[in-house]
């Protein structure tokens, strides 16, 4: 058995479902678990470091609190689903080249063409 050290925590732990795990099941201070707290909190972090990931996920609940209020209007399921596909290309070539300038700019062009 593998014991593996939690990533929230800093506690040693022994997977219980996967191997692969990377929060363990013990109990904080609060009652709730790192694998419950973990994951949320690693990614809060994620979106305060990174400022175009921050304006994409602002745009991304903008975008589908929209679709979800528009009573099944399919154009805007559609417009949605299609700016999805393009802005996560796009976030993957950022994050795999963080310093390109002109993909930087594109990405927050795109994310911030429906604000104006």
């Amino acid at each position: 058995m593998p014991i593996k050290t939690c990533q929230y925590c800093g506690r040693y732990f022994i997977p219980s479902i996967r191997q692969d795990e990377i929060y363990c099941d013990l109990p904080n201070v609060d009652g709730k678990s790192c694998r419950e707290k973990g994951a949320k909190q690693t990614y809060k972090e994620k979106l305060e470091k990174d400022s175009v990931l921050q304006e994409y996920r602002k745009a991304y609940q903008k975008k589908f609190m929209e679709v979800s209020r528009s009573n099944g209007d399919k154009q805007k399921k559609e417009n949605f689903d299609n700016w999805k596909v393009e802005i996560q290309e796009m976030l993957k070539q950022y994050k795999e080249d963080k310093d390109n300038q002109k993909l930087f700019d594109k990405v927050m062009r795109l994310i911030n063409e429906d604000k104006k």
